[in-house]
């Protein structure tokens, strides 16, 4: 029984506000959220978007966990309006960019159902009752959209586990464990049915409830791969012995089956870790390829056609588009970055399929709100 539905009418809102062109970049930028709540883009790791890349997810809330229910909402990018969808959206949800379908956690009265939604058609689907609510938020979806793995589920000590969720049977269960695993971003390999990316926090310590105190050691973080079944188990080439320190943001290229990550290589004054160079890697290599250097590139995404990576650089304040095959890359617009606390407050910048749009958030005066900006025509041929 399918206990969500859409609205009776689904109302369009013109909330969205035209900010002008970029004078030093070009980009014509529109504010597409605007109402008194926060807002943003839910993650750039993974495209919330419809593959044809005309609508994306949006969240609304007024708390910062991720674990707080917070509202659902559509943008249209042609029409630069929004639309309600659902309250309840829990955690980060799970995207396949070749797909029109984003799989979400709705939670009500401390019970979890998983949910999905048609970005195009706005159809809202049940998918399974999951029962008592959990607070593992990171999502993935495979490929063919048989199945979706969450985690981190804490086992204790330092221990976590990964489930796996069969969308065809709703059969489900525990099928990988690791220690340390405590922020997985996970992300299923568009390339494959079977390859997960997982990122593994070592170093990091919890207290005797299993809060985490510190998020990783003196090693960093560093990230692996794992099939759907738990096994081929292979550590990408990533952070020492290989790089520097991982900054704990890395996404797939599309399906390339290769991993873009960033390294912590510029630092402040006072020790805290800005951002750094960008590699690229397969699972299976010795080493990584160098991408971009010289600037403090943190969070980063990757273009669904393969050809770019877009990363923000926490020191120079903009946000920068990069050719995999030329090495070469440009600012494409300057948001005033703030290196915040709270993730909505990160600009969390992504190319939509098609690459018309970029899409990023903007966190002024604390308020963060979801920003798009058209690509001019031509500027990526540059690269």
């Amino acid at each position: 029984m399918n206990i969500l539905k859409k609205p009776a009418k689904q109302i369009w809102i013109n909330e969205c506000i035209f900010q002008g062109t970029d004078p030093h970049f070009g980009l014509r930028v529109w504010q597409l959220t605007s109402s008194p709540l926060a807002a943003d883009n839910v993650y750039c790791e993974q495209l919330y978007t419809s593959a044809d890349g005309s609508r994306i997810a949006l969240r609304r809330f007024s708390r910062p966990e991720y674990t707080t229910p917070c509202e659902l909402w559509v943008g249209d990018l042609n029409t630069h309006k929004t639309t309600f969808i659902c309250e309840g959206f829990t955690g980060l949800g799970a995207s396949n960019p070749y797909s029109d379908r984003i799989f979400f956690l709705h939670t009500s009265g401390g019970k979890e159902t998983l949910c999905a939604l048609n970005l195009k058609t706005l159809d809202l689907q049940t998918v399974l009752d999951l029962g008592k609510g959990s607070e593992a938020v990171s999502l993935a979806v495979t490929a063919d959209e048989k199945y979706l793995v969450r985690g981190p589920h804490y086992l204790g000590e330092k221990k976590y586990g990964l489930s796996r969720i069969s969308l065809e049977s709703g059969e489900s269960g525990m099928f990988f464990e690791i220690d340390e695993m405590c922020n997985p971003h996970l992300q299923c390999d568009p390339s494959s049915d079977k390859r997960i990316m997982v990122q593994l926090n070592r170093g990091m310590e919890t207290d005797e409830y299993g809060n985490i105190t510190k998020l990783a050691g003196g090693e960093g973080a560093t990230i692996f791969s794992v099939d759907i079944e738990g096994n081929n188990f292979q550590y990408f080439p990533a952070a020492a012995p290989h790089t520097t320190m991982l900054t704990g943001h890395e996404c797939w290229l599309a399906k390339t089956g290769k991993s873009v990550f960033t390294t912590c290589d510029v630092y402040t004054p006072h020790g805290k870790p800005l951002g750094g160079d960008v590699y690229m890697a397969a699972p299976a290599d010795i080493k990584p390829e160098l991408l971009l250097s010289g600037l403090a590139c943190n969070h980063i995404s990757a273009a669904s056609d393969g050809r770019f990576f877009i990363v923000d650089d926490f020191k120079g304040g903009h946000i920068h588009i990069g050719s995999i095959e030329s090495r070469r890359s440009l600012a494409i617009c300057s948001p005033a970055i703030v290196l915040g606390r709270p993730q909505y407050s990160h600009p969390h910048a992504y190319l939509t399929p098609g690459n018309k749009w970029l899409v990023y958030n903007v966190c002024r005066g604390g308020l963060a709100h979801v920003h798009i900006g058209e690509i001019p025509e031509g500027v990526l041929d540059t690269l």
